[in-house]
């Protein structure tokens, strides 16, 4: 457990003493809504609203947000594994463990979603998480990992 507590210092794993600890809920409350704070950043990458499964244009009635890797494996809201997904696509994926290429589209994503923070002289804790999940390959290390 101090171990653990220890590495959370190092990474982003989220409540991993927790689960450690044994004091790990099922019932551990979601932001729902609160991943709109993404949108900013996620606007500056996919301004005409992509479906990141589908290819589709978004409407704004039918925009959702979605983890990539998802939430239950997590527990965590982070700009790296974040995507618009049409409110279908959104509910129908459940917890279903993404594929390589949806990974390898998502690593391409963020590199790309990086570069315009940058470019756009983005500032912040955002930026700093998004730099720090791409240096050391959060997407593919979480993926292995709930796989």
């Amino acid at each position: 457990y101090r171990w653990s507590k220890k590495l959370e210092e190092f990474n982003s794993s989220p409540k991993i003493s927790n689960k450690v600890n044994g004091s790990y809920r099922e019932d551990i409350p979601r932001q729902g809504s609160g991943l709109k704070k993404f949108d900013r950043y996620l606007k500056l990458q996919n301004p005409n609203q992509i479906s990141f499964l589908s290819g589709e244009k978004i409407d704004d009635d039918n925009l959702s947000r979605d983890h990539v890797i998802p939430w239950s494996y997590l527990y965590s809201d982070d700009i790296w594994n974040i995507v618009y997904v049409t409110k279908k696509e959104n509910s129908s994926k459940s917890n279903k463990i993404p594929t390589e290429e949806m990974i390898r589209k998502l690593e391409k994503r963020n590199i790309e979603l990086f570069h315009i923070m940058k470019k756009e002289g983005i500032k912040g804790s955002i930026i700093k998480e998004l730099e720090f999940s791409i240096k050391n390959n959060y997407v593919e290390k979480h993926w292995n990992g709930c796989r």
